[in-house]
């Protein structure tokens, strides 16, 4: 581990603040943003510490909306301002599903029900095939 230098003439001496407080009349540096307005989330203003504290104590971000638009807002805020729908429920059409085999009620199946082919009336037909015989077959 490396030793702090002890000597005043290798300190570091303080960087000057990159932006300004904006507080008219303050001369400290601007090291703490704050957004400018509820329409503008992302464009800020930068104040010292005394004066980001009071800037956000006055801070309202639902001033100048009705109840209504109030109300609305909350709403969207509880799915993340997602779309969201009532269980059960969706856009678009109803789910198609292509039940070959007639497991699904028929309201649900897009298709009518398709019937495998029927059972081989013995086992001496599946041999036939390979012209072999069935080994019960006597």
């Amino acid at each position: 581990m490396r030793r702090q230098p002890i000597d005043p003439v290798f300190t570091a001496e303080p960087e000057a603040p990159a932006h300004p407080c904006d507080h008219p009349g303050c001369e400290a540096g601007g090291n703490f943003r704050a957004p400018k307005s509820r329409l503008e989330l992302h464009d800020y203003r930068w104040f010292c510490l005394e004066h980001v504290r009071a800037y956000n104590l006055a801070w309202n971000y639902y001033a100048g909306m009705t109840q209504a638009d109030v109300e609305a807002e909350i709403r969207r805020d509880t799915v993340w301002q997602r779309p969201s729908w009532r269980l059960g429920e969706r856009h678009g059409p109803a789910p198609q599903i292509n039940d070959h085999f007639g497991f699904a009620p028929t309201a649900m199946a897009t298709r009518t029900r398709r019937h495998a082919p029927p059972p081989p009336a013995s086992r001496r037909w599946r041999y036939s095939i390979w012209s072999r015989r069935s080994p019960r077959c006597a």
